[in-house]
């Protein structure tokens, strides 16, 4: 299993590949209101806790789970700030991800599934009990509004369903994780 950073690093370089991600960063620092530094500390403990909910599984993303062919893909928390990202929304999710090109085709977005009682995916086998994964459970219950979705295109290590959790940070704006599970 890669380690935290490397899963990190696999799952950006997957969303946007290498040269695409610096255009990326500087475009939304331009157009996108910062987080509070409040929205900071939650954003980076979301990444981490995240993390820390695999240690003990086979895998190595919580939004993925055992529903990817391969390993190597870890969770990262995201902020896209204030909008009109609600269930619904979906596409404009993805746009604001920079993701408006393959990611973003409706056609290829689906709705996921989540256990009211974690705001995790339904398919994660005993999430409910999970010591390991309670920190993460605790930080998404900060959130209001939570769903996820799903949305398929190819990346390099082929076809690709890329894992999205979002919501409300109070009335700053919208956070989230995402991730990438490998399909054949």
């Amino acid at each position: 299993m890669p380690t935290d950073h490397e899963a990190i690093a696999n799952t950006v370089a997957a969303i946007y590949g290498g040269s695409r991600l610096s255009s990326l960063v500087n475009q939304s620092s331009l157009h996108q209101k910062l987080p509070s530094k409040e929205a900071t500390e939650y954003l980076q403990a979301l990444t981490e806790s995240a993390h820390k909910g695999t240690e003990s599984r086979p895998y190595d993303s919580v939004l993925v789970g055992q529903s990817s062919e391969a390993d190597g893909y870890g969770d990262v928390s995201f902020w896209i700030g204030p909008g009109r990202y609600g269930s619904g929304n979906e596409t404009e999710v993805l746009k604001a991800l920079g993701l408006s090109s393959d990611w973003a085709l409706e056609r290829k977005i689906r709705p996921l599934e989540l256990s009211s009682s974690t705001h995790l995916p339904t398919f994660l086998i005993g999430a409910d009990d999970d010591e390991a994964v309670s920190p993460l459970v605790g930080l998404l219950k900060k959130l209001n509004d939570v769903y996820a979705f799903t949305s398929e295109s190819e990346i390099r290590d082929g076809p690709a369903v890329l894992y999205i959790l979002l919501g409300r940070f109070g009335d700053e704006g919208w956070a989230g994780l995402v991730s990438v599970g490998i399909v054949s």
